[in-house]
């Protein structure tokens, strides 16, 4: 779920402030480095996105039940006569943490979405990777995710 609301562009509150989804969900796996003591969240605040947004939420998990990710893609999308106008695209499972991946939305934004968009999308989403010992393959995973959440 944090994938999506950090692509979503969610705001959380808590009894003492409000804070961006990227801040509360992209920064830390320990709560005790997001809120101070005796801080709890109230509301998640999820904006209503503009008309035309597709969103899409994939996991590739081991199991048909309900499982933990082995590798996670979120986000938003909205084109407009072929051409991407906004987009926000999260990885899970790739980090401690969801990772948002703005090189390949910033790359993606004002092209026409093809095939071949959609891959080099992915290749740059992923030209940073560091793969753990035995995780290389969700390098490859990870490339194919996205080009379905593209639509391809």
């Amino acid at each position: 779920m944090a994938n999506m609301l950090y692509a979503y562009g969610a705001r959380v509150r808590t009894n003492l402030r409000k804070l961006a989804g990227e801040a509360f969900f992209g920064t830390s796996t320990r709560v005790k480095d997001i809120l101070k003591p005796g801080e709890f969240v109230t509301e998640i605040i999820v904006p209503k996105p503009q008309d035309g947004t597709t969103a899409v939420y994939d996991k590739y998990r081991i199991r048909k039940s309900i499982d933990f990710a082995v590798l996670a893609v979120a986000g938003t999308y909205r084109i407009k006569d072929g051409i991407v106008e906004d987009i926000s695209l999260v990885l899970g499972a790739v980090a401690p943490v969801p990772m948002k991946v703005t090189e390949a939305e910033d790359f993606l934004k004002g092209k026409v979405l093809t095939e071949e968009t959609a891959r080099e999308a992915a290749e740059i989403a992923l030209r940073h990777a560091i793969p753990l010992e035995m995780n290389g393959y969700k390098i490859d995973m990870a490339k194919v995710m996205i080009r379905r959440f593209l639509g391809f």
